[in-house]
């Protein structure tokens, strides 16, 4: 498990998404940092490698003040502070302002929701019984669960189909703009 990771800002934004914010937790910091981790691993082909997670076997060479490391694409610098499990920008990937932009924090977040649902749903197992007074089936809520989990698949997809903010063209807007032109040339 994983204790310690530059990740741990979007803890609270973890537990917003699965509505785990009041304590007693069902989820774990370290569980939730290691899903995080592994959310930006499960990521890393759709992000083209833009953002990687630090291991100590990426080292090539360390001064004191930058460390070296291996990347898909070569030797990238990066801080000597930084530790294993923290994330870090690839150098050879478009650049961001921040830490992370903003649609790549949401695919981070459904990301990390959907590992940790899979990891449930698979360690869950349904079961039915019934005596003469009771009877139990989790089979709802296993179904649940599973609704969730492509859900979450499903909005992870859509993130990266389309463009946050980018117009999406119709042929509606299409006819509406000749409609308008055709408006502006008759004035």
């Amino acid at each position: 498990m994983v204790t310690q990771t530059n990740l741990d800002r979007y803890l609270d934004s973890v537990r917003l998404y699965l509505g785990d914010q009041e304590a007693p937790y069902k989820h774990s910091d370290p569980l939730l940092l290691t899903a995080l981790v592994e959310a930006v691993r499960f990521l890393a082909s759709r992000w083209q490698s833009r953002y990687l997670i630090y291991s100590p076997s990426m080292l090539v060479s360390d001064d004191g003040t930058t460390k070296i490391v291996q990347t898909p694409f070569g030797n990238c610098p990066v801080p000597s502070s930084i530790q294993e499990n923290d994330m870090f920008q690839n150098c050879y990937a478009q650049k961001t302002a921040g830490f992370m932009e903003l649609a790549d924090e949401a695919a981070l977040i459904l990301a990390t929701s959907y590992l940790l649902r899979r990891a449930k749903l698979q360690s869950t197992s349904i079961s039915n019984w019934t005596t003469p007074d009771l009877s139990f089936s989790n089979v709802e809520s296993s179904r649940s669960a599973r609704e969730m989990l492509n859900a979450d698949l499903a909005m992870l997809d859509l993130l990266f189909k389309k463009k946050l903010g980018a117009i999406q063209w119709s042929p509606f807007q299409s006819n509406l703009i000749q409609h308008l032109n055709t408006l502006k040339h008759t004035v």
